[in-house]
């Protein structure tokens, strides 16, 4: 065969050779989308069963409340008795002076100094001139019921502790708490000995 006879290589018969032959009549393609690179064909997979899923959460919208909205309730009283008790409410007086006026009071710092008395809580010593001298001061407070009645009136001498100076009427400071192993052990030897147990706020 002669070279000239033969058909040459041209771009365009490249180009037509590259393409896929048509599909007969008796033969289908499968179904499913299909994505053409170039001369290649690559098939998509198929998107997961069930809803399809957004492409962004949705924005949460913040509560609104009723005062926004200029919505008030009235206000709803269940009962006059502390309602109105607390319109008489018993003051509680901020100085001696104050406290003797009232014999409730008076009754209460008598209890209170009693109690002091008959637990021995101090004993009188000579001052000496290098030593600082504390004093004491009264603490009042009434006590009252579930129901807001007045239970009983109380009266408490507490020393003034914020006058002592460091160095000098103290070194260190601490907080003792018991354990609950040593309140079973203390009652478990009242019990055998048949001791008698008091309580006593210190």
């Amino acid at each position: 065969m002669d070279p000239v006879d033969s058909p040459a290589a041209t771009p365009t018969n490249l180009q037509e050779s590259s393409t896929p032959p048509p599909a007969s009549p008796g033969c289908s393609a499968p179904p499913g989308p299909t994505s053409t690179s170039g001369s290649s064909r690559r098939r998509i997979p198929p998107p997961p069963p069930g809803p399809p899923r957004p492409l962004h959460a949705p924005i949460r919208q913040r509560p609104r409340t009723q005062l926004q909205d200029n919505i008030r309730q009235p206000k709803q009283y269940t009962d006059g008795i502390i309602r109105y008790g607390l319109l008489s409410e018993v003051k509680e007086p901020r100085s001696l002076d104050e406290a003797l006026v009232s014999p409730d009071w008076k009754a209460a710092m008598d209890t209170e100094f009693q109690a002091l008395i008959k637990n021995q809580t101090w004993h009188l010593v000579s001052p000496t001139s290098d030593q600082n001298i504390i004093d004491c001061k009264w603490v009042y407070k009434v006590k009252r019921k579930a129901d807001g009645s007045i239970d009983r009136y109380k009266a408490r001498l507490v020393a003034k502790g914020f006058k002592q100076r460091y160095g000098l009427d103290y070194e260190d400071t601490f907080s003792p708490v018991v354990k609950a192993a040593t309140i079973r052990l203390v009652l478990s030897l009242a019990v055998s000995n048949q001791w008698t147990i008091r309580q006593l706020d210190v």
